[in-house]
């Protein structure tokens, strides 16, 4: 367990580490450890020490069996359910990929509980559509918020963000703008295609400064 003689070498601001920076480390073995210099103890402390989270992957069939299975849930951080994986095969690595990204995004984006599936901001992909008008820059966001997704106006150098509270998990709001001029003013036409599952169209209207629903126009199911 090389961690306990090199602690002092990963996770370092010279090789570009930010102290704020949540510490991860993937843990991939197909067999019992077999370091006889280190226990256990002292390369849980080491990782600890360091604040290092922890996954563990076990590739094999040894991992059915109850020993190396125990290893392999002390080698993770805890819960054991969150931390710890176990394939039949190297090939099989792929069948948990995304549920381990979706771990990893929700712990490096700053939640305070490891076990959590939430996202924020972490995978906005601020720009996915834009609306340009004379007085302001409208930018579509729709991984926000677990692809609720949202709205940001740029106006004045300041941002406002758009997000009714009705929209529902992965609707993709903002997936497409537009602008509609009348004599009340702009009215933003934002699309939301996963909304409800059968996609919707919201019409937002400014109010002083804010931004509220005045009328949703939803989709209809494919048969």
């Amino acid at each position: 367990m090389p961690l306990v003689r090199h602690r002092e070498k990963v996770f370092t601001s010279q090789a570009g580490s930010r102290p704020e920076s949540k510490k991860l480390m993937i843990v991939i073995t197909d067999g019992e450890s077999n370091d006889y210099l280190v226990t256990f103890p002292e390369a849980l402390k080491a990782a600890d020490d360091k604040g290092i989270i922890r996954y563990a992957i076990g590739v094999g069939n040894l991992f059915h069996e109850v020993r190396a299975r125990k290893e392999l849930e002390i080698i993770g951080s805890k819960p054991s359910k969150d931390f710890v994986f176990q394939v039949d095969s190297y090939a099989a690595l792929k069948e948990i990929e995304d549920s381990l990204k979706d771990k990893i995004f929700a712990i490096e984006g700053g939640s305070n509980s490891l076990n959590t599936s939430s996202f924020q901001r972490e995978l906005a992909q601020t720009g996915f559509s834009s609306l340009y008008t004379k007085d302001s820059i409208f930018l579509g966001s729709v991984g926000s918020y677990d692809w609720a997704g949202e709205v940001v106006e740029i106006r004045n150098g300041k941002e406002i963000t758009i997000r009714p509270s009705i929209v529902e998990p992965n609707a993709y709001f903002g997936y497409t703008l537009a602008g509609i001029y009348h004599e009340e003013g702009l009215h933003l036409v934002v699309g939301a295609p996963r909304h409800d599952h059968k996609g919707a169209v919201f019409i937002q209207e400014r109010v002083s400064e804010k931004w509220r629903t005045r009328q949703i126009i939803k989709g209809e199911q494919v048969s």
